[in-house]
């Protein structure tokens, strides 16, 4: 519907959607791409628009839409932008752990930002370890679900809403529990608010925590 990573199926109109946006506004923008509709060779051209526009900031996002989330990024396409983008480049693409984010920064050294997404949902201290900090530990883990459990309950009325967005996380968290996958069933069993919990309670006292893990796409999907 050219909307989203379908827009650079049509590089004219994006061209010309770019030149309206920085002809008419002196506010900074950025912009959050991928590499193409169903090539990898579209990029070329597309990069090409980028570097016309004093964009604040390109995060390349190096799959192609047809990709999904599948298949793994393609850093030789990332490569390429690298040497030839005008613009601040920031990296992002299954970076699932602190490993992931040292690797890309390894070799592509005077990258100035990474973007972390679904790693991040899955692992909520990776953030503080890109920073140095220490690893995420389960004590506060379980601080934060409860918290979050309780922030959605002010938030939305009804068990039904909040249990979407609890029962959502665990495709991600439960990578930090890599052998949790019948009590994670049980979460998303629950009917009620008090029976995740319970859920919850169980995998934390009955299942072992490792958040050196990672989340790995794709591979998850099988889980439950």
């Amino acid at each position: 519907k050219r909307r989203g990573a379908g827009f650079l199926a049509v590089p004219e109109e994006l061209d010309a959607f770019l030149d309206t946006v920085f002809s008419s506004s002196d506010i900074a923008v950025s912009v959050k791409t991928r590499t193409g509709v169903k090539s990898h060779e579209e990029f070329v051209r597309i990069l090409e628009i980028y570097n016309k526009y004093p964009i604040r900031e390109l995060t390349i996002h190096p799959r192609v839409r047809t990709d999904l989330y599948k298949n793994t990024p393609n850093l030789g396409v990332f490569a390429v932008a690298y040497e030839k983008s005008r613009i601040p480049l920031c990296y992002n693409g299954d970076l699932f752990t602190i490993r992931d984010c040292e690797d890309i920064i390894s070799r592509f050294p005077a990258l100035p930002a990474v973007m972390l997404g679904r790693g991040a949902v899955a692992n909520p201290a990776l953030f503080r370890e890109c920073r140095g900090g220490s690893p995420l530990a389960a004590e506060e883990l379980g601080e934060f679900l409860t918290r979050l459990m309780a922030a959605y309950r002010e938030e939305y009325s009804g068990d039904r809403a909040v249990l979407h967005r609890m029962k959502e996380l665990w495709y991600y968290m439960g990578s930090l529990f890599p052998d949790s996958a019948r009590q994670r069933k049980r979460i998303l069993k629950s009917q009620t608010c008090s029976d995740c919990t319970l859920a919850i309670d169980a995998l934390f006292r009955e299942c072992t925590f490792d958040p050196e893990t990672g989340f790995h796409g794709q591979e998850n999907s099988n889980s439950f």
